[in-house]
């Protein structure tokens, strides 16, 4: 029974040596297949309110609105759709829909 657990031991261990070669048990990541966003489009949410001139107050307001935390990063055209959808929604309208 021992030489049994011993011969399926070295049997799993060559499975995985076979396996590292060039697969990875990391998934890949999800910008990285069908959206065609790029790091360096991305800009931190404060520089494009900067950029853009909002007031601290409607930057505040838009941050939580779309469920930002500081430091988030976003492409200019979602932070300018999440600014357009914050100005046109109804006092107290909760959260908008970031895409």
């Amino acid at each position: 029974m021992a030489e049994e657990k011993s011969q399926k031991t070295e049997a799993g261990s060559q499975k995985s040596e076979e396996k590292k070669g060039g697969t990875s048990m990391i998934a890949p990541h999800p910008l990285g297949k069908g959206k065609k966003k790029i790091e360096e489009d991305l800009k931190p949410v404060e520089d494009l309110a900067e950029e853009a001139e909002l007031k601290p107050w409607e930057t505040a307001g838009l941050a939580r609105a779309a469920g930002w935390t500081e430091g988030k990063q976003v492409t200019k055209n979602e932070f300018d759709s999440a600014v357009s959808a914050f100005r046109c929604r109804p006092q107290g309208g909760g959260r908008i829909q970031v895409s």
